[in-house]
């Protein structure tokens, strides 16, 4: 090559190149990097998506409820001395009268009051009462005292049941009741309660000679359980009295007090 050609300007075309080409007399070392796309893997997005489903549906979907471990069903009592020839037997001394409430303090219940007992379920499971028994705790002498009878109520329930505490396995005998003037023969066991379903029973228990304290027991079940329900008085023993050792008082006509005398 002369230097003439040497002097003369070379000019190189680049094809399909938008903008300005620089050709320079010599390139070492040239790396291009062409432009790349931002691509997520579809496995990332797949795992993301699959997450915040799993999320939303742990948050939305209903839980079943814990098992119940307890008892299902509950009781309450209420002692009643009402009626005549029932009522309490209080410690008194004197011929002083005594004002009429509910429960004179330190009475003990005479043979032939109520237990007015009201069973509940607490779960959505019915509970199916099997049976009622009496356990008792304690036998002694009748109470001493002074004898006041109750005010007689309504009618008896159709829950009615006797309890012989003189008995050596006391158990709840079903007997008839009555609603106004309609007699209502008597209802055995079983009985079903539930969460919405409830059941009274009226118990009358009866000692004709001793103080007895005792206990109710029903037998339920539901489902596969099966159990036995203690019903007292208020955490303590049922008490309940013959009459035999007391002195027999009266209710005056308006009601409001016990006397000794019955005119």
């Amino acid at each position: 090559m002369t230097a003439d050609d040497q002097n003369q300007d070379v000019t190189n075309a680049a094809r399909d190149v938008d903008g300005t080409v620089v050709q320079a007399r010599h390139i070492g070392s040239l790396t291009v990097h062409g432009h790349q796309r931002a691509i997520v893997p579809l496995g990332a997005i797949f795992c993301v998506v699959l997450a915040i489903g799993g999320f939303i549906t742990w948050h939305l979907w209903p839980r079943d409820e814990q098992p119940f471990t307890g008892d299902p069903l509950a009781a309450s009592s209420v002692l009643d001395g009402s009626c005549d020839s029932t009522g309490w037997v209080a410690p008194h001394e004197g011929d002083a009268p005594i004002k009429v409430v509910d429960r004179p303090p330190g009475a003990v219940a005479a043979s032939g009051h109520y237990v007015i007992v009201t069973l509940q379920g607490l779960t959505d499971m019915k509970v199916v009462l099997q049976s009622m028994k009496a356990e008792v705790l304690n036998r002694g002498p009748a109470a001493s005292g002074v004898h006041l009878p109750g005010r007689c109520g309504g009618g008896l329930t159709p829950r009615f049941f006797a309890v012989d505490l003189s008995a050596v396995a006391p158990t709840a005998v079903p007997r008839e009741g009555n609603h106004g003037e309609e007699t209502i023969p008597p209802v055995s066991f079983p009985f079903t309660i539930g969460r919405d379903d409830v059941e009274q029973f009226i118990v009358e228990p009866s000692s004709p000679s001793e103080e007895v304290e005792w206990v109710l027991l029903v037998r339920w079940t539901a489902g596969a359980r099966s159990g036995e329900l203690r019903i007292d008085d208020q955490g303590m023993p049922f008490r309940t009295t013959a009459i035999t050792a007391a002195r027999r008082w009266c209710m005056t006509g308006a009601g409001d007090e016990w006397r000794p005398s019955c005119e």
